[in-house]
């Protein structure tokens, strides 16, 4: 009998090499390039509003934390004239997400830990439904021993992210036994 979570079990069998985690950053500075061009092109509220989710991650990832934080709020400003679009979720989701990173950064784990909640409180995109939401702030704060907050993080997450329920359990599990998951594909969304 083949476990219908089987893939997720085992791709937290063994926790990533610090090699891993170098190189999924590395990638994700390499996509980011893309996304500022696309930012960078975007000539009107609307084209502004469909790239800032990926250009705040991307600057966040490329260390560029007051620029980051820049773009997350005109992300938010831009995502409230945008309420109904399929993008409002994205928008939202990965405007906390570096809000909260660059929080941390700031060593305001309160202000991180909102953020979190702030980034799964909307009702999902597209994009958020099949492939998942950020884990890359969740995995921060479980470095901080920030359990209680990340679990209530994955129980939001469970609302709009049914594809992931297999995740959402392994991980849940994990974070029970106070282990950090490695959320590989989930880190650099």
């Amino acid at each position: 009998v083949v476990r219908v979570d089987s893939f997720e079990v085992e791709s937290e069998q063994k926790p990533l090499k610090p090699s891993h985690l170098r190189g999924l950053h590395r990638a994700a500075r390499q996509m980011g390039k893309e996304a500022l061009a696309e930012w960078s092109a975007a000539d009107s509220d609307e084209d502004r509003f469909y790239a800032a989710p990926r250009a705040a991650m991307a600057l966040y990832v490329m260390e560029e934390q007051e620029s980051a934080t820049q773009v997350a709020h005109q992300s938010l400003g831009l995502a409230a004239q945008y309420p109904d679009n399929w993008n409002y979720g994205n928008a939202v989701h990965y405007a906390h997400t570096v809000l909260g990173l660059v929080a941390l950064g700031r060593a305001d784990v309160s202000a991180a830990i909102q953020a979190l909640h702030a980034s799964a409180a909307m009702p999902g995109s597209p994009q958020l439904h099949s492939f998942g939401p950020s884990m890359l702030l969740a995995r921060e704060l479980l470095l901080l021993n920030q359990h209680r907050a990340v679990l209530d993080y994955f129980a939001q997450c469970a609302v709009f992210w049914s594809s992931g329920q297999a995740w959402l359990r392994v991980w849940r599990q994990k974070v029970l036994r106070k282990e950090i998951p490695n959320f590989t594909m989930h880190l650099y969304r």
